[in-house]
Parts: structure tokens; sequence; C-alpha cells
């Protein structure tokens, strides 16, 4: 960013010449975000602290009202009306007032108009009606701080995208793990040219022996304070200095990290199969930390945007959060619904994959088991607790036992597990019901849920 000496005009199509005509100089990453505002509807950009992102912003509103002389209009908005006027719009009238003569016009404090036609204004984000009615041929919207604006704003910004040389730019630090800005990134990373910029990634952490740093860019010195003042895990760190979206959400308990650190407490080292591309074997105690073919299987009986991409192969921490954690959740349940039935394994000893047991349930539905109404069977395993579902039938009394049979009250896994204790034994029938002796009412008990010879050792 540097000052040059010559100035001239630039076009839309050179923005850089248009910058260095100005009597600045842009670094490569900056470079990269003011020419990908030329090639693409929608930009976004995540990064660190002191990446000189608010300063290409401000360039690109000059620049692009600057490109059109039969018409142009730019619109920028902030979480706040102070983030407005004293961040990106002050590098606005910086630039005016450098370059008065040769942009013309009146700057204020957040506007810029250089004829009625060719102006730019900025907006806090508290009322976002003052967003809809900007319907110009040659718009350009910018959101600065982008992960703090609500989704209103963005709905009324995709009103206005209907020209086909409208542009949509988002910068700031990434601090929320959800909403527009962090789904540019993932699940509709399709629609947008995304940029990334590190504190590592900044002139000043490759200077050579003698060479000056860029005034106004991240240090390594600032980024050492960092690590130590926060710790490199810490959230704070990770976005303000890696420009990464935080591991764990402001408001969440238990962080993404942690549960995905219990479920690896589980795992073996994974078997390849036999091609080696990375389609790995999922078993009860071997789990795959790529997309295995039986999770793509998944994927695509899922609808949504989130599942279009998932394809075997792909690298499993790449996976936007929601499907990942369905994923996770998806291998646990099969995990426990294995060990609870004991199932045996398939061919060559490999069992099957969590699509196997999802998809195949509605095709293979349990039976269910010959209980009278004085019991409760599971109906099965669902996403958050299986509810039990009477199965009707007569009721039938409790039956007078004599300490030949006491059921603990506690449950073990899915089944009631009996403990002998002193007295007569009763034998036990082909029905699996306890038949009393001569001495008391012959009584049907109905039999305890389970599998065959649990209760005949």
């Amino acid at each position: 960013m540097a000052k040059t000496n010559s100035v001239s005009a630039g076009t839309f199509a050179n923005p850089m010449g248009f910058v260095t005509g100005l009597g600045y100089r842009l670094w490569s990453r900056q470079a990269e975000i003011i020419q990908a505002v030329r090639d693409n509807r929608r930009v976004a950009v995540r990064s660190c602290n002191g990446s000189g992102k608010t300063f290409t912003a401000a360039c690109a509103v000059v620049w692009w009202l600057m490109s059109f002389p039969d018409g142009a209009s730019a619109v920028t908005t902030a979480p706040t009306e102070r983030q407005v006027s004293e961040l990106l719009w002050r590098e606005i009238r910086r630039i005016h007032r450098q370059n008065d003569r040769l942009i013309g016009g009146v700057a204020h404090k957040t506007a810029l108009e250089i004829t009625p036609d060719r102006y730019a204004r900025g907006f806090s984000t508290d009322s976002p009606e003052r967003f809809q009615g900007f319907h110009n041929e040659n718009i350009l919207f910018i959101v600065d701080e982008a992960s703090g604006v609500g989704e209103e704003i963005y709905e009324a910004i995709e009103g206005c995208m209907t020209t086909g040389q409208a542009r949509v730019l988002l910068i700031g630090n990434p601090t929320r793990r959800e909403g527009t800005f962090y789904e540019a990134f993932h699940s509709k990373r399709g629609l947008w040219h995304t940029v990334h910029i590190s504190a590592f990634d900044t002139p000043n952490f490759s200077l050579k022996p003698g060479e000056s740093g860029v005034p106004g860019l991240a240090t390594p010195e600032w980024a050492d304070e960092q690590a130590r003042n926060w710790g490199k895990g810490h959230a704070q760190y990770q976005i303000r200095v890696l420009g990464e979206f935080p591991t764990q959400s402001e408001d969440a308990l238990i962080s993404l990290r942690q549960i995905e650190a219990a479920v690896e407490l589980g795992r073996r080292p994974a078997e390849v199969a036999g091609d080696g591309v990375g389609a790995e074997v999922f078993s009860p105690h071997v789990e795959s930390r790529t997309v295995t073919p039986r999770d793509a299987a998944l994927a695509d009986e899922m609808a949504g945007p989130l599942w279009a991409d998932v394809e075997p192969g792909m690298a499993f921490d790449q996976l936007p959060v929601l499907v990942r954690r369905r994923l996770v959740q998806a291998r646990a349940a099969e995990r426990e619904r294995r060990s609870a039935l004991r199932e045996p394994q398939g061919p060559e000893g490999v069992a099957g994959g969590p699509s196997d047991v999802i998809l195949s349930a509605a095709k293979n539905p349990v039976p269910p088991l010959p209980l009278t109404g004085a019991l409760w069977a599971r109906a099965g395993v669902r996403d958050d607790h299986a509810r039990p579902e009477r199965v009707e039938g007569p009721r039938v009394p409790p039956l007078p036992l004599t300490g030949a049979l006491r059921v603990r009250d506690r449950v073990r896994g899915d089944h009631a597990r009996p403990e002998r204790v002193e007295g007569p034994r009763f034998p036990l029938s082909d029905s699996r019901h306890v038949i009393p002796s001569r001495s008391e009412e012959s009584l049907p008990v109905p039999p305890l849920p389970g599998r065959e010879g649990d209760w005949n050792a």
C-alpha cells in the first residue's frame, strides 16, 4: 500500500491499473480481492486482523464508480454506525481527499457523490429497509464485518442482485459458525469466490534481512503476542491471527472438536480398502477419516445442498460441519446397534457402513416381540431417545413368586437381566414361560425381551 508517483484513471477491465493510478500498491491477496470482484458476482473474504482488507474494499468502491461513466452505485454496510463511518468510510474519504481532482465529486461522512448517477452510500444494519430500492444496472454491495450482519440484510441485498452486472463483496473476521458469511465458505461455496488470508500470508511475515515492513499490516511480533496471550488453540487466536472460523461457537457448551475427540478414543488405525484410493473400511472398531462409499450412499438419500457435493474419498474434516456431525452420529448409532444385536459380520469379516443400517431399516423392519400389554417394547432407535410403544394384548396379573426368581430393577443396555436367588427352581417350557409348581396357581408369565438362549444357561 505504499504511495507511487504516477496517477492515471483506470477502467473496469483493469482494477489494478486504476489503483496504481491513484498512487497505491496492493499486495498479492489485496489484488486477488479486487480482481475477483471484477470477475465474480459474489466474493467472500475471511481474514485475520491487519491484512488490509478494509482498504482494499475502499479502493473497490472508488474503482467501481469510476468504471461506469453512464452510472453506477455502491452500497456499504456494517453491524454498527461506528463501524460504517470509522472503518471503511474513513478509508474512502482518505482516498478521495488524496485524489480529489482525479475522482471529482464530494465525499461526506458516509456518502460519495461523483455525479447524480454515480454515487456510494454507507448504512448500518439496524434498518434493512434502507437496502430496498437499489436496482442500478451497475451496483456493488460491500458488507464489512460480515459475520456480525443479520440475515435480513442479506435477504434485502439478494433482492437487489437482479442485474447481470451486480456484485457483492463480504469481508471480515470469521467470528461465527453460522449465517450467510459462514455458508459462503461451506454449504454454499459453489456460489461464491472465496479468499482466505492468514496473518502468516501477509508481507511482513516474509521480509528479508534489511527490508522494512508494510505499515498497518500484521507483524510476527503481534502474532507471537497473541499466541502467548490467548494460546494457539483459543478461538480468538484462530479468528484474529489465522483467519479461521472458530472450532467452537460462542454459545456452545461442548465444542465440535471435543465431540470428535471423544469419538476418536474408540478408534483404531483405519484399514484401507483394496484399491488404496481412500475408500476405507468401516467396522465397529475401524472408522474412516475419508468419505466412504457407504457414507456417500447415505448422502444420496439426504435432501438439501449440504449433501450435494459429498463424494467418496473426500477428507472427512473438510465436509460441512452439519454433514460431518450427522455422519458421526450415524456411525455411532451403527456401533451401538451392532453391539446390542450382535449382528454377524458380512463377507470377509467386514461389517456394513452406517448407511446400510439406516437405508435398510425401512426395507427390513425388525418384527415386534410377542409381548403382552404388561410389558413395553422399544420401537427402534431415534436420533434423540427411543420411545417405547405399547403392544396390545391382555394384561397378566403378577405371579406370586416364592423366591424362585427375582428381576433386577435396573436395566443393562436394552434388556432386563434376571438374577437367581435361593429357592426352588422352576422348569422353563419351550415357550419360555415360567411354570409354577402345582401348589401355586398356573399363571403364564410374559417372556423377557432378549435373544434365544439368554435365559436357559
